[in-house]
């Protein structure tokens, strides 16, 4: 309840005041009550007029001239103020309303009677009923509402004005009918309502004709979309193969027919509906779209302003068939690496960039990996040993949506043999129709390769063959051209496939040539101590392998020339001056040309040690050796000699 508090003023010794008043009603300006509610009546006893002093003590009586009744008396105080608490009754008369306040004076105190009054205006507070059909609704749908407008007493008020307001929106209005009914119908719409609660305010101004209070009520509403939900109404397969159809079978629940999207991995593939019923019915065709692996489908309702969207997904694992292509080298070779060449496609024929493969030796177990490039080839080096003949490779493609993810691959192992230069019967030169025997070696990387047909031949022409013996080994003679020239040798073996052994050849040069060179080469030396001397024995030959016996050779040594020849065995032995320091020492010769032989000349490089030299010399090992313990010796004694002092 609020309290209203009326002042009044006592005219001549007092000043009369009544104060107060409430909202919501126009009314001129004039001070309003409401009646049911308590009011504080006031007045002020002053002498000596409006501002005189204040008269404490003193009874001063209110009075409702309205209705001609005695309200009661209060006793002023030290500032000379009486009140008294009023509460107008229900059946007051509304409208204006007269209160009197009387002092009836005070002869002992010389104080004369006064009164003075003071009007207002009396209003009746009312109430609003309201009530709501549900207050859980949907966009778009209707609010139904329901008014009743009542006074303090009750009374139905007729042809009142109600207001509806959402959030701060007048939404309707009206007025009530003879009962104080009035209903309303209001859309949800979305220029005034948010998703959520709502607040509804029910509001009725008041009639100051009527001298009727104004109020209001106010109500929460919730507004949400409708609920929907997308649900597979039909097993769907979730294993799918490329290039099949899948039906699907899904339902929108809570929606009308609708579109819904069908998405990819979050990209939309296709646009379907649902029908009156709600069924989503179409047909997934597993095409380009699609690669090996797992992908997510969805389903997706979107929604509108008055049901919420919704959406579906499942897990969908397509898997396929790999076209492998496999290239190996053109024969694989014990000892060797290999190179697997791999390339695989989808039933699309699109490529697997990134696909990691194995490739397993089947007969001894090595393996080796690789890993599909951009252009989904890859290459792996497969390193070849154990026994020739058939071999089986198997090829592993490391991806599980694969169904044909091995490849088998069947081949053949051989071995490569190669001819080995041992020997000739020459150095490096023949003669005209000289013969020329040649000494190779067959073998592999498991041996020597015995009883093989070797083909040779002068000048690529193989014309002869000849057989290895035990030890791989194969000689032959070929006789060189009868002119000047460079000739080649050429031997091959071929390609064996009884014992899967590859081909193989080995060609070397012949130089022919009428003047032969003459190579002196040194096949002993050694310092005579006795009689202070180096002996040294040097072999003659001719490039053709020639021995040359009675051969004149002009020597230089230690800047002495001198001439000496060959014996039968074309050696020749020089007996030579002991250099006078230790190093090496160089023995140049010369060799004029003949009818033929070419002009030669060449050296031959001599070493002596401190040793040598000293023992050509008469000292000998020992004396040199005792030499160095004896100055060792001396070195140590001041050590020896401390270590002494100190003990």
């Amino acid at each position: 309840m609020r309290l209203r508090c009326f002042i009044v003023g006592l005219v001549a010794m007092v000043l009369f005041m009544l104060g107060g008043g409430v909202d919501g009603v126009a009314a001129d300006e004039e001070l309003v009550v409401v009646r049911g509610e308590d009011v504080i009546l006031a007045a002020y006893l002053l002498q000596n007029g409006t501002y005189g002093n204040p008269v404490p003590d003193q009874r001063v009586e209110f009075f409702d001239e309205t209705t001609n009744e005695y309200l009661g008396f209060g006793i002023t105080d030290n500032e000379g103020r009486a009140s008294i608490l009023w509460t107008p009754a229900s059946n007051h008369p509304l409208g204006f309303t007269v209160i009197n306040a009387t002092f009836r004076g005070n002869e002992s105190l010389a104080l004369w009677p006064s009164c003075m009054q003071s009007t207002f205006l009396l209003f009746a507070r009312t109430t609003v009923h309201s009530n709501i059909q549900t207050s859980a609704l949907a966009p778009s749908d209707d609010i139904v509402l329901t008014v009743t407008l009542l006074d303090d007493s009750g009374t139905p008020i007729i042809g009142g004005l109600v207001q509806v307001y959402g959030n701060d929106m007048m939404l309707a209005q009206g007025v009530t009918n003879s009962t104080g009914y009035i209903g309303f119908r209001i859309p949800c719409l979305d220029n005034w309502y948010t998703l959520g609660d709502n607040e509804i305010r029910i509001v009725y101004p008041g009639n100051a004709s009527l001298f009727l209070m104004g109020a209001e009520d106010s109500l929460t509403v919730t507004i949400q979309r409708l609920e929907t939900s997308l649900v597979i109404a039909s097993e769907l397969r979730t294993h799918v193969l490329l290039n099949e159809s899948v039906n699907v079978h899904a339902k929108l629940q809570g929606a009308p027919p609708s579109a819904i999207g069908v998405f990819l991995d979050g990209i939309r593939i296709l646009e379907t509906s649902s029908n009156s019923s709600g069924d989503v019915l179409f047909v997934l065709t597993i095409d380009r779209q699609f690669t090996l692996g797992s992908h997510t489908l969805s389903l997706q309702y979107l929604g509108n302003e008055r049901f919420s969207g919704c959406s579906i997904s499942l897990e969908l694992s397509v898997f396929g068939n790999a076209r492998t292509n496999v290239s190996i080298s053109e024969r694989l070779v014990l000892g060797e690496n290999s190179s697997f060449i791999i390339s695989v496609t989808d039933d699309f024929n699109r490529g697997l960039p990134g696909l990691p493969f194995t490739v397993l030796d089947l007969a001894s177990g090595f393996s080796s990996s690789g890993v599909l490039g951009p252009t989904s080839t890859g290459e792996a080096v497969v390193y070849v040993y154990g026994l020739v003949g058939p071999r089986g490779f198997l090829i592993t493609l490391s991806n599980p949506y694969l169904f044909n993810s091995t490849v088998h691959v069947y081949t053949e192992v051989w071995i490569q043999p190669f001819l080995v230069f041992l020997n000739s019967s020459i150095i490096s030169i023949a003669s005209p129709n000289q013969p020329v025997t040649v000494c190779l070696r067959l073998s592999s990387s498991s041996g020597f390769l015995v009883g093989r047909q070797v083909a040779y031949g002068l000048e690529a022409q193989n014309t002869s063959v000849c057989s290895t013996d035990g030890q791989g080994v194969v000689r032959f003679t070929i006789t060189a051209p009868k002119t000047d020239g460079v000739y080649s040798i050429l031997a091959s073996y071929e390609l064996n496939p009884h014992a899967y052994e590859l081909g193989c050849t080995y060609s070397f040069s012949l130089p022919v040539q009428r003047l032969m060179p003459v190579l002196l080469e040194l096949e002993s030396y050694s310092v005579v101590a006795p009689l202070q001397e180096v002996r040294a024995k040097l072999m003659a030959r001719a490039l053709n392998g020639t021995i040359l016996s009675g051969l004149e050779v002009i020597f230089e040594w230690l800047s002495t020339q001198f001439t000496s020849s060959t014996d039968n065995e074309g050696v020749v032995t020089l007996f030579l001056p002991v250099p006078a320091k230790p190093g090496e020492c160089i023995l140049l010769y010369s060799i004029e040309e003949s009818s033929c032989l070419s002009r030669s000349t060449g050296y031959v490089v001599l070493a002596f040690t401190p040793d040598q030299l000293m023992s050509a010399q008469g000292l000998g090992v020992s004396v040199f050796t005792f030499g160095i313990l004896f100055s060792v010796l001396i070195a140590l004694l001041p050590s020896i000699a401390r270590r002494s002092l100190v003990e």
